[in-house]
């Protein structure tokens, strides 16, 4: 219960792990009785709670040491400091060290144990790596820690890379390169592989070292001659030195990111400017923006600085960037309309910075990332994740005292692997006195140096605001004055440029309110009009403002700090404040601005009731929605509603503003969309509102509300509209696989079964059709043949991509046909160019389903893992969460993951009920409770699952019959066994579809032992005609398993070596371990060479490679792929070793052979 105490324990657990091996006696719930009374009584109360689910609740400031040591590594994981980080280290390592449960002995027990035992490795690694880093004493330990590691796990190449990196910083450089060899060998005569390219790259760098380097190499920092930092850059020296080793990786083509962090003032600024200035001197090209309190509101704004200067440049926005053009364009300008921009805006911007790459390292800097707008942030955090193999750095300051923009958004990127953190420290007591010295012009008296520091606090920007007023006032730097300093006090920032507005003239104080409300880059004209003064006497204001160190010299106008403009904007009462932002957003539309500086000055005004602010407002949250920045675009259309919109307008605002949120945030655009439905006329608009509302409702909270929606719209349509009534009808029947409407509904598409459809509505009706059909007895020919009708001429695809379509597909996937992975392919690139993440997300569960129906386990996992992320962040409802949740465990539990995928299951519990996600969710439970050997467990389910979901006919849609008949032959019970598993196969001929029907052979000829040979030879046979790989593993295996059992040995050799070739091409797991046991059992030692061949290729690889053998470059598969270069050059480099080619032209032969 400790280990679990995060969640309730049920009583059948407790007794599992009691009885564990043995099996609980019938009476355990008496047994039970008394040790749980004694532990009640001897916790004392409120610490066990629960009857038939008992929870451990310990005090808050409870030690547990299965739960200090991850949190130990954590630690020693993220800090910057190499001595916290190997204190940390060790804490852990101290606890793993120390076992889990020594001397108990259980199954339960074995899994938390492999956990520990990673863990302890995990630490070793980050204690040798901080020892390098420490370098001195710490070097002969860490060195020890990393050769544990090894031995620990000797073909964990993070482990090699760890030592390679320790006998390198000890100056041993010929050892290191001995150890890459070591590994090199190892993998390659026992798993036929070679290293990975993060192993591979350390190696090279190695190699460019000085093998007789000194005990003491230096540390790992830029070759190039770095300019000196300048005098005035005081106690930075730490740094600046990080920052060229992260300038250096980046000019090898290694990209990183940086976080420099502190409070206002720490001189995040300054070390910006410092690190853009080496940049330079090392031949980067750097664009840079600063982000401001009052930009947020506008769309892709940071992004818009950082690259507004080069998009005139056709090359940079030519190819996979085209898509990007849209963010640099004004409405007026054509933009087109209607879609979900957001995720191919971000793809294209992604190769807009790689473009600019191309010929140099690109530095992308952002001050005050934290008030970054959120389409600038999201594009950084998925620059920053696919960065690796690319020279490009992203440098961002962060205020960590404010509040993000978007906190998560900005947690991505600071805990990206790829991102280092600076966080510069106050400056010494010395420093500071340095600085008095040059600016006063006098050596300071201890006192006055001393009160100086104390009341900055050391703070940089502190000290010279202090400084500043100090100078102007001529005072001197002796103990006289030291109440001077105190009396300025730690508010020197903002006492001292009020000070000096009110020493400037009058018209001074105007102007830089004007300039605080604009924000950053406000031009001449528009400070003159919201100050209310000419533009010369302007002009010669702001040079004055200049002069006291309030604005900076050099345009466009803008504060020397935040901390100043905050000082400045800080001084408006509210009243006055808002005043001058609507004064702004009058001159700004009167001079012709961009419609996005006008709304983010209107979303600072009092509400009115204004129809041309909510007209306006409007107009901006559709021009925001076609670039893709969708979260400006809901911000600018709530506050249109608010504002609030005339009762003419506020339906379709609502309509507009439920569509936006639904792209991104399911739940929150329900509310809007239904009652822009009930209160819409206009026919059409109704339509399109029915639409969105109910997959809104089908895919969030209610999918029996969806339904009902798409039906009362479809009644009230005139008889004109009758298609687009039938479409909606269709629509409405998905809730049937949803589970909110009773199968029997489906009846009047039954007759699209033998009819060809012509229509959109037609081919609605038609998928559901064949999904109903493939679900209650249909023949898979006929099936597919209905599925085929229904998505010939892509008017499915274009209505519906995620629902209709998608139902007309299932019927391919499930019957083994190779059109389904073709027709993905061309889907996913479909919702890529379309820019919809929502698309993007249903397309890569059901590509990830696919892709793992075929036996592709390893690009199934990944794509299902990202699918259920997506899923999440959209929004999905519980009940719908279950399709992900089912079979991203099914995938797991096949990669031999067990842990993982009853952690998948657990992300959305089983919630009841008929519907198609329910009935995956079970059956991924029923696989893994087999897999865990829970056999009695997957019997008593399998029995319940089968009476629930009794309407399934197709067991490729139920297998309750078949993992049920497993359960109970384990249990003793053969005869129920033989029986379930024959009345199973009868079903999955009615289906035919190979996969299914080799399945069925498979279970009962295993069953039937000697007796069911045949069968099993026959399954071979049957699945040898599809491309169900992981099946014909299987059905290899099995056979290999029984002619072994009934006495044949030699005839087991050859399917077994086939199945154990193939498993391992499945990435198969948990089969390749249960196929090299049998292989031992006849004498066979497991194959040492890894798979090859075409047949060895990943369906990726083999589209990665059948590209490039056409003669395409790597960068143009990235870009059509929609992945990153270093994705494919990973695929291209796994399928060239594969095919045994050296070369694209090697490769074409190899494809062609």
């Amino acid at each position: 219960m400790t280990l679990n105490r995060d969640r309730p324990v049920r009583r059948d657990e407790l007794a599992e792990a009691l009885w564990s091996g043995k099996g609980a006696p019938p009476a355990y719930e008496s047994l039970l009785a008394p040790p749980l009374s004694r532990l009640r009584k001897t916790l004392g109360p409120g610490v066990l709670e629960g009857r038939s689910e008992l929870q451990l609740i310990l005090p808050g400031d409870a030690w547990v040491d299965w739960e200090a040591a991850p949190r130990e590594l954590r630690r020693a994981r993220e800090a910057s400091d190499p001595k916290l980080a190997w204190e940390a280290a060790k804490a852990a390592l101290e606890i793993a060290d120390g076992g889990l449960l020594p001397g108990l002995e259980a199954p339960w027990i074995d899994a938390h144990r492999g956990e520990l035992a990673d863990l302890r490795v995990e630490a070793l690694e980050t204690l040798a790596h901080a020892g390098a880093l420490l370098g001195g004493a710490a070097h002969p330990e860490a060195e020890q820690a990393a050769r544990a590691a090894v031995i620990a796990q000797p073909f964990r190449e993070s482990a090699r890379a760890a030592l390679m990196e320790v006998l390198r910083a000890r100056g041993n450089v010929n050892e290191a390169l001995r150890v890459y060899e070591d590994i090199r060998i190892l993998l390659r005569e026992e798993l036929g592989s070679s290293p990975g390219p993060t192993l591979v790259a350390l190696h090279e760098q190695l190699l460019r070292d000085d093998p007789v380097a000194a005990p003491q190499p230096a540390p790992r920092v830029a070759r190039i001659a770095k300019p000196k930092a300048p005098a005035s850059l005081v106690e930075r020296d730490r740094e600046v030195a990080l920052l060229d080793t992260l300038l250096q990786e980046a000019v090898e083509g290694e990209g990183r990111a940086v976080l420099i962090e502190g409070p206002p003032g720490i001189g995040k600024s300054r070390l910006m400017a410092e690190f853009r200035r080496r940049a330079i001197a090392d031949g980067a090209f750097v664009l840079n923006a600063r982000a401001g309190e009052l930009e947020r509101e506008f769309p892709f704004g940071v992004v818009r600085q950082l690259f507004e200067g080069v998009v005139s440049d056709p090359e940079v926005l030519a190819g996979a960037a085209a898509p990007a053009r849209v963010v640099f364009q004004n409405p007026e300008e054509g933009a087109p309309a209607g879609g979900d921009a957001s995720f191919a805006a971000l793809h294209g911007l992604y190769w807009l910075a790689l473009n600019l790459a191309a010929e140099h390292p690109l530095l992308l800097e952002v001050d005050d990332l934290h008030w970054c707008d959120r389409p600038s942030l999201r594009f950084l955090a998925y620059l920053v994740r696919r960065l690796e193999g690319q020279p490009v750095l992203v440098a961002a300051s962060v205020r960590t005292s404010d509040a993000p923009t978007d906190a998560a958004l900005l947690a991505e990127i600071a805990n990206d692997p790829a991102t280092a953190h600076v966080r510069p420290g106050p400056l010494s007591e010395e420093a500071v006195g340095a600085l008095v010295a040059r600016r006063l012009g006098a050596e300071p008296d201890r006192a006055f140096r001393e009160a100086c520091h104390k009341t900055t606090g050391g703070n940089p920007l502190l000290v010279r605001q202090l400084l500043t007023a100090l100078e102007t006032d001529a005072v001197k730097p002796d103990a006289a004055h030291a109440d001077v300093v105190r009396a300025i006090g730690s508010r020197a920032v903002s006492s001292s440029v009020l000070l000096r507005l009110a020493r400037l003239p009058g018209e001074a104080a105007s102007i830089a309110r004007a300039v605080a409300v604009l924000g950053e880059g406000a031009d001449l004209p528009a400070v003159a009009g919201v100050a209310g003064l000419d533009e010369a006497q302007v002009a010669g204001t702001m040079a004055a403002l200049a002069r006291a160190e309030i604005l900076r010299p050099e345009p466009p106008p803008g504060f020397v700090h935040p901390l100043v403009r905050d000082a400045v904007y800080q001084g408006l009462p509210l009243g006055e404040r808002e005043l001058l932002h609507a004064r702004a957003a009058g001159v700004l539309r009167r001079t012709g601005a961009a419609l996005d500086q006008i709304a983010g000055q209107l979303m600072h005004t009092p509400r009115r009731g204004d129809p041309q602010v909510a007209e306006l407002l409007h107009e901006a949250g559709m021009a925001a929605y076609t670039r893709g920045a969708i979260d400006n675009a809901a911000g600018y259309l709530q506050r249109a509603l608010d504002e609030p919109a005339p009762p003419a307008r506020r339906f379709r605002l609502l309509l507009d503003l439920g569509q936006v949120e639904a792209l991104t945030r399911g739940p929150a655009a329900a509310q809007h969309l239904r009652e822009a439905y009930d209160g819409l006329t206009d026919i059409h608009l109704r339509v399109r509102a029915a639409n969105a509302l109910g997959r809104a409702l089908l895919f969030t909270s209610s999918p029996a509300e969806g339904a009902a929606v798409a039906r009362e719209a479809a009644r009230a349509l005139p008889p004109y509209l009758a298609d687009e009534a039938l479409a909606l009808e269709a629509f409405a029947l998905m809730g049937v696989p949803f589970g909110a409407l009773d199968p029997e509904e489906t009846q009047p598409a039954r007759e699209w079964r033998h009819r060809t459809p012509t229509t959109t509505g037609e081919k609605g009706m038609a998928a559901i059709a064949a999904l109903e059909w493939n679900q209650s007895g249909g023949h898979v020919d006929e099936v597919v043949e209905v599925s085929l009708g229904a998505l010939a001429g892509g008017e499915l695809g274009n209505l519906d991509p995620n629902l209709l379509t998608l139902a007309a597909m299932l019927p391919m996937i499930v019957g083994d046909r190779d059109e389904a992975l073709t027709f993905f392919e061309f889907a996913m690139l479909d919702a890529h160019r379309r820019g919809s993440l929502f698309a993007v997300t249903g397309m890569y569960l059901w590509r990830g389903f696919t892709l793992f129906w075929r036996g592709d386990l390893i690009d199934a996992e990944e794509e299902l893992t990202v699918a259920f992320d997506q899923a999440e962040s959209w929004g999905y409802g519980p009940d719908t969460l279950q399709w992900n949740a089912a079979h991203l465990s099914w995938c797991l539990t096949e990669r031999g993951k067990l842990i993982d995928a009853r952690k998948a299951l657990v992300r959305a519990p089983e919630r009841g009920g008929t519907s198609d996600g329910a009935r995956y969710w079970c059956n991924a439970r029923l696989e893994l409770l087999i897999a865990e050997g829970r056999y009695e467990d997957a019997a008593e389910a399998a029995e319940e699952y089968g009476r629930r979901f009794a309407r399934y006919h197709n067991p490729a849609a139920a297998r309750w019959s078949s993992l049920r008949a497993v359960a109970l032959d384990q249990l003793g019970m053969k005869r129920k066994a033989i029986e379930l598993a024959a009345e199973e196969l009868d079903r999955a001929r009615d289906w035919g579809a190979p996969g299914t029907v080799a399945r069925s052979l498979r279970v009962l000829g295993l069953l039937e032992g000697a007796e069911g040979i045949e069968r099993l030879e026959e399954a071979v046979e049957v699945v040898s005609r599809a491309p169900s790989r992981l099946e014909l593993a299987k059905s290899l295996a099995a056979l290999g398993v029984t002619r072994r059992l009934a006495g044949r040995p030699d005839y087991a050799r050859e399917p077994l070596a086939r199945a154990h070739e193939l498993a391992e091409v499945c990435g198969a797991e948990r089969l390749v371990t249960q196929i090299r046991t049998e292989m031992l059992a006849v004498g066979v030692e497991p194959a040492s060479a890894m798979p090859h061949g075409i047949a060895a290729l990943t369906a990726s690889e083999r589209r990665v490679a059948a590209l490039a053998a056409a003669g395409r470059p790597e960068r143009e598969i990235a870009q059509e792929l929609f992945v990153t270069p270093r994705m494919i050059e990973i695929k291209l480099s796994n399928a060239l070793r594969k095919l045994g080619a050296s070369s694209q032209g090697d490769l074409a032969v190899a494809l062609e052979t």
